[in-house]
């Protein structure tokens, strides 16, 4: 069985990245053979940033200019679509996109998701299922529309908590089930030993999530 995962593997959140070896931990203890990941926003050890871009980064004037005259969700296309066609030509028994918090507003989400899911189904892949993810409360009428459309392009649709199962509902009409948050199987992967409750160790990725 040949199994896709597309999730925020490689972002530089912790949670991301012990969600994407969970989820794969999971597939591999269910006797998957072949799992072929792929993150679900950026190019892998690449800059995140576009050819032109890198062609007139001397020229700063300019640069600002087309940068800001460009919008981020066109930047994301020109960046990434050839990678997510490339990845959809190939054939897939399971695409499983998640988990995470992958509904949310913002340039790139919205589009990552319409951008897998219409290719990979354009190319033949019949399952795919988006699993234990969780989403936003607020998003602009382009982006409510993108994530319907992948929605009902997708085969199921799992949810990590009840709340997020309502805002499918009441923002897209869509019918979805809860699952378990796939993170938390991450202790079965490394379980943590002599756990002294006197002192915590949170670790915090950045000042903003601290804030």
């Amino acid at each position: 069985m040949k199994v896709l995962v597309i999730n925020e593997g490689y972002s530089e959140n912790l949670g991301d990245q012990a969600i994407n070896d969970s989820l794969q931990y999971l597939l591999h203890h269910n006797e998957v053979k072949e799992i072929v990941f792929q993150d679900y926003t950026k190019k892998i050890n690449e800059p995140m940033c576009i050819s032109f871009e890198k062609d007139i980064s001397n020229n700063k004037f300019l640069y600002k200019k087309i940068k800001n005259i460009i919008p981020r969700k066109i930047k994301w296309i020109i960046r990434n679509i050839s990678r997510v066609i490339s990845i959809s030509k190939k054939k897939y028994d399971l695409v499983i996109i998640g988990g995470g918090q992958l509904i949310l507003s913002g340039p790139n989400f919205p589009i990552a998701m319409i951008s897998w899911i219409f290719f990979l189904k354009l190319f033949g892949s019949k399952n795919i299922v988006i699993f234990s993810v969780g989403s936003g409360v607020k998003f602009s009428f382009l982006e409510k529309m993108l994530y319907k459309h992948s929605f009902k392009l997708a085969s199921e649709i799992y949810v990590r908590d009840y709340s997020s199962k309502k805002i499918l509902r009441n923002y897209f009409d869509i019918t979805s089930k809860v699952v378990d948050d796939v993170a938390f199987v991450h202790n079965k992967i490394q379980p943590m030993t002599n756990v002294k409750k006197e002192k915590i160790l949170v670790g915090v990725i950045s000042f903003s999530v601290y804030k």
